[in-house]
């Protein structure tokens, strides 16, 4: 059995795609990492989640990210009322009733994106168009923001830019292994800090004048800035909290790449998908309750089955607890494997094979799938997320999807993204 932090990172490393299952095949659904709990319990899980005990205080992990990562910071780091009054201030614009409002500028952006790629008959980048895509419509439906306008796209560069920098090897943090290694990387990691303060600095700047110019605006409404200013954040606080959420919508981005590569891989899928939502008006997309889109549906929660967006998530006790017999003290670490659940055989009948079949049906353990976690802190932006992906594979559908070439590779961190290129065609 591997206990040791540095040991499990290098067994991870060597097997990104299943390195943490494996760790709970032979260790366990409950085990000890150091200071650090991992459990993969479903029943365990959702109480800790759906338990507001467990949920007042947020992990030294998140507390120190959002305090030393320059441009950090944001809703998914705070606890208490600070995290009480950004939620409120957010919500507005991931409702329901507000998506629907939002359907026809989400296709229209999607599908001008979507046209473009196919036009040039393929990607370079698949991800990186994703990513685009992804970020030109966090601008004008989060933030209100004109993106046809060159301020507005300069500033979505930096934006975008500053997210995959975060997610580069050389700088990433959220990983096992604690000691030499780290030693050798602060250096590089201190400096790379003091040039993420500087581009933080230049954000805030650029930001307070693009919402002062009227052409630089689009007019929908809710947006975030202007519900971030009622309760009175400007400046830094601003352009932090923006680029604190946009970066948890880029997670959507890796998502629809996968999936549209599962559907490259797997031609008859593809072609169910295809017959669902090819001629179907995009406004159906928000339509919850239709019947016209089983399959489809089905196909995305496998997505997001197959590819977690987080392999784990991570809380402190809120009080004393048992798990599998072992009592975890008030205050103690937690990873909670999303992973895990999502592959565990118990709970999954062949948990490796790509399958949405598994989702017309009641599933075995329905608190083994938590793909936007559950309770208090269950994401916020699951019907944008839903809406946007949906909407990709509409616009796709119409045509045609693309066609990869070569292997998605996959980080071996808490939070996974792709570590190289994969090309596309569109034939």
């Amino acid at each position: 059995m591997l206990r040791n932090a540095y040991q499990i990172h290098q067994h991870i490393k060597k097997n990104p795609r299943w390195g943490w299952h494996e760790l709970v095949e032979q260790n366990g659904l409950c085990f000890q990492i150091g200071k650090h709990w991992v459990i993969s319990d479903p029943e365990t899980v959702n109480t800790l989640l759906h338990q507001r005990v467990h949920n007042r205080k947020r992990s030294l992990d998140y507390i120190n990210a959002g305090r030393y990562i320059p441009g950090a910071a944001g809703i998914l780091f705070e606890e208490g009322e600070a995290w009480q009054t950004r939620l409120q201030q957010s919500m507005p614009v991931f409702t329901r009733a507000n998506l629907t409002l939002y359907t026809a500028t989400l296709a229209r952006l999607v599908q001008e994106e979507v046209e473009a790629l196919q036009n040039r008959g393929k990607s370079q980048d698949f991800y990186m168009d994703m990513t685009n895509l992804g970020l030109r419509c966090v601008l004008e439906l989060g933030y209100g923001l004109n993106s046809r306008h060159e301020r507005v796209q300069n500033y979505g560069k930096e934006l975008r830019d500053y997210k995959l920098h975060t997610m580069y090897t050389s700088y990433r943090i959220d990983r096992l292994g604690k000691g030499m290694y780290q030693m050798f990387a602060l250096p590089r990691v201190m400096l790379d800090m003091q040039h993420l303060k500087g581009f933080v600095k230049r954000q805030s700047n650029e930001l307070e004048s693009l919402l002062a110019l009227e052409e630089c605006r689009n007019g929908l409404q809710p947006n975030w800035p202007d519900l971030y200013r009622e309760i009175g954040m400007s400046g830094l606080e601003l352009a932090t909290e923006l680029n604190h959420v946009y970066g948890a919508f880029n997670a959507i981005d890796y998502t629809v790449t996968c999936g549209l590569y599962e559907l490259s891989l797997h031609p008859t899928i593809a072609q169910k998908v295809k017959q669902e939502l090819k001629g179907l008006d995009s406004s159906e997309l928000a339509n919850w309750q239709s019947d016209k889109l089983d399959y489809t549906k089905a196909f995305m929660k496998e997505v997001f089955r197959f590819y977690p967006v987080a392999i784990a998530v991570i809380r402190k006790a809120g009080e004393d607890f048992e798990c599998q017999s072992n009592l975890i003290k008030e205050d103690a670490e937690l990873y909670l494997l999303l992973q895990s659940l999502h592959f565990n055989p118990a709970y999954w009948e062949n948990p490796r094979e790509f399958n949405p079949d598994r989702f017309l049906t009641d599933l075995i353990e329905p608190k083994a799938y938590i793909p936007f976690l559950a309770g208090a802190r269950k994401c916020i932006g699951q019907h944008l997320a839903e809406l946007h992906f949906l909407q990709i594979l509409h616009s796709f559908a119409q045509t045609k999807f693309p066609v990869f070439t070569g292997d998605l590779v996959i980080q071996p961190y808490f939070i996974p993204r792709l570590s190289q290129v994969i090309h596309a065609q569109y034939v």
